[in-house]
């Protein structure tokens, strides 16, 4: 089946955003069998109110009945993005966005060991440059590693458990994520360098269609990680309140904790809390200070079958707050 639609949608760091998307959904010849998922490739278009350009076509593919699935991405960005400086101290007043180009490929190919154990091999590719900065701005004064952008030519590997009993709105299981990152010369990347993250989240039904889920992430990049694969908060899916990218550095440890419950018919609502911490050492980054922010959402369930849903989040910090509109949960 094909299916195409127009798409609005609105975050802190595009602002109003509107285009078209579309869905192929498919089964390989060889897998014909209903009970086998089907294979997806999506198509994305966008336009922002900063006058950024996405487009890009994310594709998950599975092969022998599951057993295989090749998931990626081929894309062009043409974006920007926020820079407060490196550090758990930064200055919230002292932030600018600076432009970006880049082409993406990105491919992995995942084996199932068990039903629920999975591991994946992959390759990324950005051709990365920055197109503007400002002249007496905060990354003109730093000039942090990376400021000249480079190409990104990394080998990943992806070690995933996910015994979560629905892939869009679980109410029960697990989903470990933990992901090696190698940047390598060899390859042709302007930057020799490594990257791990941890993605754990949890799922407990409270009953009365109440949800509680939690999810811890860890991530840790090395000196010779240019500064714009530096972890990150903040996001639509992670300490929601403050600005996008407000907390940049070479570590970040972030928990956030949500609880889901039914309003009436297809309404839902969430509320959230989510605490996190940012340090250029990781043996250290338990005595930094604690970033604290929250918020409360609602939910509207779009496909019932598949538990998709429309998010608007509302979420504040000491800094401020931020409204996200967009699709499917957090985590």
């Amino acid at each position: 089946s094909v299916s195409a639609f127009p798409i609005a949608f609105y975050l802190p760091e595009t602002g109003f955003s509107g285009g078209g998307a579309g869905i192929a959904t498919f089964r390989i010849k060889s897998d014909t069998s209903l009970c086998d998922r089907p294979s997806q490739v999506q198509f994305g278009s966008a336009v922002t109110s900063r006058s950024q350009v996405l487009i890009f076509f994310p594709y998950e593919l599975y092969l022998n009945h599951g057993k295989y699935r090749l998931i990626g991405e081929l894309g062009f960005y043409r974006y920007s993005y926020n820079y407060f400086g490196l550090g758990e101290s930064s200055l919230n007043g002292n932030g600018e966005d600076y432009g970006v180009k880049f082409p993406r490929f990105d491919m992995t190919l995942i084996k199932s060991i068990t039903p629920s154990f999975l591991m994946g091999l992959g390759y990324k590719y950005d051709h990365y440059r920055i197109t503007r900065i400002e002249d007496e701005g905060i990354l003109s004064r730093e000039q942090p590693f990376g400021i000249d952008g480079g190409d990104i030519s990394a080998l990943q590997a992806m070690f995933l458990y996910d015994s979560r009993n629905n892939l869009f709105a679980p109410s029960g299981g697990y989903y470990l994520e933990v992901q090696l990152t190698k940047g390598l010369t060899s390859l042709g990347s302007t930057y020799d360098y490594f990257r791990h993250t941890y993605d754990l989240r949890t799922y407990h039904s409270l009953g009365s269609q109440i949800t509680w889920a939690n999810n811890l992430y860890v991530s840790s990049a090395n000196e010779g990680t240019p500064f714009f694969r530096y972890p990150y908060l903040a996001s639509s899916k992670r300490a929601r309140g403050f600005a996008d990218r407000r907390f940049i550095d070479r570590n970040v440890m972030a928990f956030q904790s949500e609880l889901r419950f039914p309003i009436a018919w297809r309404l839902g609502g969430v509320v959230f809390g989510s605490a996190g911490k940012i340090s250029p050492e990781l043996s250290s980054i338990l005595e930094v200070d604690t970033k604290y922010s929250g918020g409360f959402g609602l939910r509207f369930t779009l496909n019932e079958c598949e538990l998709t849903r429309l998010r608007f989040d509302y979420g504040f910090s000491n800094e401020g707050s931020n409204i996200y509109l967009t699709i499917n949960e957090a985590f």
